[in-house]
């Protein structure tokens, strides 16, 4: 038994386990801490057996999970790419607007620098041409005085029939003193030659022996020859130091007369019982018979020929007293000339070197805009305002530096009502002296303080202007710069300016924006003033009623409210100036007529955009309205909305509200709007340009296809349009949260005390 058992078990096939083949590892028992409450509550893990077509189904979940996971992650990325391109392209886009905004900031003051560079260059070279004008114009002032002065010596000359050497032209005042001196010194020495002469010549005569002739049967006696005694007497001739020489000229009493017996054959006259010099030289005396003691021929011929000697000396020395006189009274006159022009050529510069002074204060108080004046900014004085006067006009100074002058004189004039009168009297007088530009000038400058006193003045002005042609080309400035001082009651006045068909254009524009401050500075008389402008539309010629109809808007009159639509009706070509003037309407009644108007797609765009900005002026003020009319009228205008920048411009049209209820309502519903819409515009612009950058690569491959090109162009732009689109909605959302931000911060602002 025991051998078969062996047999058996030595013949048995052996038996091979089958091993469990499972998709994960071994299983092992894994010890799991619980607690006593979560005890029981979990079960054991089972076990699961894969086969291959099991397997194969988890690989193909598996693999279609990791595709998901993928698809996912890559709209993430081009999500995050997206918005990565969105949040640059904001951020280049501000940087950019920084920089534009910065390199703006730049070159204007780059620009303002250069402005004032120039300006001081400009100012620099006035000034310099201004020396040069002043120099050259007071050595032309000199050179005339000294052709005056040179003129009046040759007068006083010729009125004294004297020959004298004349003075050159173009000799100044000392080389005519020198000269005038220099005439004076050769008059004393012809003088003293003369006496000189006449001296030698009576010497020559008293040595001289006066011998008779031998008659043939007596012998003559010898006799001596009388001496003849000479006078002297002096002549004084002041000389150029003030020491007047002494010359001894002989008189003609001096020349002894030589008397005798008269024979017939010598000519010779026989002295007297009574002549003086009988008893002196007598014939018997001489020891000579009568006939016989007759002077000797040559003698006699010697006498005459001293007589006449004299007779010559004597006129010639009245000819030389007289010019020397003349000469000393003109060299006199030039020295006082000369005096008095060093004085007057001092005062004078005195003068210009002031004017320089209060020049130059005129000038800081322009740099400074010191447009109304107060006491101690300016000296009074009238003689100042004379000489600011002239330079102004240009007769006096420098002509071309007359700015500073006036910003002087207007502040003298502000504080002085004699001063003031002066300017105005002048302006009268002598309108014609000042430019257009030097006339508006000096009145805005006078005008600016609204003194009562200026006011009469700027009228009488204007009456006088309005009766000379050329004083009419004025009355525009005059009208315009007259407005801050006028008041309420030069209403009537103005109008009737601006009515009057005789006005010029620019008369009535001046006119016209009088009136319109006027009402401005007295709202409390609106309505008042409405009613005055209705009467005066009836009898304006039609070149001023759309003035009127443009004035009338900001009267807030019901009846001029009813003229005017009527009217905007009736005359498109008014209806733009009605409309615009309509902007400061004072009341709400006007928003229905100004959004029917902006609905109205039959009147022309300009009308209709005009209407729309009327209405949004009106309701930018912030007034007392009801909350649920505003709400109703702003849904009304949101559906007239045609794009984005129409509504922008309602978001605008809040932002100087108040903490209104209407506001913040209508201002959350224009945000969420363009929140929504540019979430509907983000896919779009994705898709656009996707589409874009397909047709871009299309055109890599085929460059000279033309309609791809053209496709790919158009693409281009519609993204591009599409972007700014969206671009344009999420600005509306920055804009309408800032305005929410802004009325917060309004309403909740402590109330200023009224005191």
């Amino acid at each position: 038994m025991s051998e078969t058992s062996d047999s058996t078990k030595q013949t048995a096939p052996t038996v091979k386990r089958r091993a469990l083949v499972t998709a994960g590892t071994s299983v092992s028992p894994t010890v799991k801490l619980a607690s006593a409450a979560t005890a029981g509550s979990e079960s054991a893990p089972k076990l699961r057996f894969l086969t291959p077509e099991l397997r194969a189904k988890m690989e193909e979940e598996a693999s279609q999970a990791q595709l998901q996971a993928e698809q996912e992650a890559a709209r993430l990325a081009e999500e995050a790419r997206i918005a990565q391109e969105q949040e640059a392209a904001r951020l280049a886009e501000e940087a950019r607007i920084a920089q534009e905004q910065e390199a703006a900031r730049l070159a204007e003051e780059a620009r303002i620098a250069q402005e004032q560079e120039a300006a001081r260059l400009a100012e620099e070279a006035r000034l310099a041409e201004e020396q040069e004008a002043i120099r050259l114009a007071e050595e032309a002032r000199v050179a005339q005085e000294q052709e005056a002065a040179r003129v009046a010596l040759e007068q006083s000359v010729v009125a004294s029939n004297v020959e004298s050497n004349d003075s050159t032209n173009g000799e100044g005042i000392d080389e005519k003193v020198m000269k005038a001196l220099e005439q004076v010194k050769a008059a004393q020495a012809a003088l003293s030659a003369a006496q000189e002469e006449m001296n030698q010549q009576l010497s020559q005569f008293d040595t001289t022996q006066m011998a008779a002739p031998a008659p043939t049967s007596v012998e003559p006696t010898p006799s001596v020859a009388p001496k003849f005694k000479t006078a002297t007497t002096k002549l004084a001739v002041p000389a150029a130091g003030g020491v007047a020489p002494t010359s001894k000229i002989p008189t003609p009493t001096a020349i002894p007369k030589i008397t005798g017996t008269k024979l017939a054959t010598a000519g010779v006259k026989t002295p007297t019982a009574s002549s003086p010099t009988q008893a002196a030289i007598s014939p018997t005396q001489m020891g000579v018979p009568a006939l016989t003691g007759v002077i000797n021929q040559e003698a006699s011929e010697n006498l005459e020929m001293l007589q006449a000697s004299q007779e010559k000396t004597k006129k010639r020395n009245k000819i030389l007293m007289v010019v020397s006189g003349v000469l000393v009274l003109a060299v006199g006159a030039v020295g006082y000339f000369a005096y008095t022009h060093n004085e007057r050529v001092a005062a004078e510069q005195k003068r210009m070197d002031h004017l320089g002074q209060l020049q130059e204060a005129g000038k800081e108080l322009g740099l400074k805009a010191t447009f109304v004046a107060k006491n101690g900014v300016v000296e009074i004085n009238p003689d100042d305002a004379k000489m600011l006067i002239d330079n102004i006009k240009g007769v006096y100074g420098n002509p071309a530096n007359w700015k500073p002058s006036a910003h002087y004189l207007g502040m003298m004039a502000q504080l002085d009502e004699g001063i003031a009168k002066m300017v105005f009297d002048d302006l009268k007088k002598n309108s014609t002296a000042y430019s257009t530009d030097k006339f508006n000038f000096v009145i805005s400058l006078m005008s600016a303080a609204e003194k009562p006193h200026i006011k009469s003045m700027y009228k009488d002005l204007y009456a006088t202007l309005s009766k000379d042609k050329a004083g009419k080309k004025k009355l525009g400035g005059l009208m315009l710069y007259m407005a801050p001082s006028l008041s309420y009651e030069d209403m009537d006045w103005v109008l009737g300016v601006l009515v009057d068909e005789d006005s010029s254009k620019e008369l009535v524009g001046a006119a016209k924006k009088s009136v319109a401050r006027l009402i401005k500075k007295n709202p409390k008389e609106k309505e008042k003033i409405g009613g005055v402008l209705l009467d005066n539309l009836a009898k304006a010629p039609n070149s001023t009623k759309s003035a009127l109809y443009e004035l009338m808007g900001s009267t807030g009159d019901p009846r001029v409210l009813e003229v005017l639509v009527k009217e905007s009706s009736e005359n498109p070509k008014l209806a733009y100036v009605i409309y615009r003037g309509l902007s400061e309407w004072p009341s709400d009644n006007i928003l229905p007529v100004m959004i029917e108007a902006w609905k109205n797609e039959k009147l022309p765009p300009q009308i209709r955009d005009q209407a729309k900005l009327t209405m949004l002026g009106v309701l930018s003020k912030d007034r007392d309205r009801k909350n649920e009319d505003m709400v109703k009228l702003y849904d009304e205008m949101l559906s007239a909305a045609k794009n984005v920048d129409d509504r922008r411009l309602l978001v605008k049209s809040m932002a100087n509200l108040s903490n209104k209820p209407y506001a913040v309502e209508f201002l959350n519903r224009i945000k969420a709007s363009a929140e929504a819409n540019a979430d509907i515009l983000g896919p779009k612009v994705d898709a656009a340009y996707e589409k874009s950058e397909d047709l871009k690569a299309q055109l890599d491959a085929n460059p000279s296809d033309q309609e791809l090109v053209k496709k790919s162009q158009a693409a281009d732009r519609e993204a591009n349009a599409l972007n700014t689109e969206r671009r344009n909605e999420l600005k509306l959302v920055t804009e309408s949260q800032d305005t929410l931000d802004r009325i917060a911060k309004k309403g909740n602002a402590p109330k200023k005390s009224k005191k």
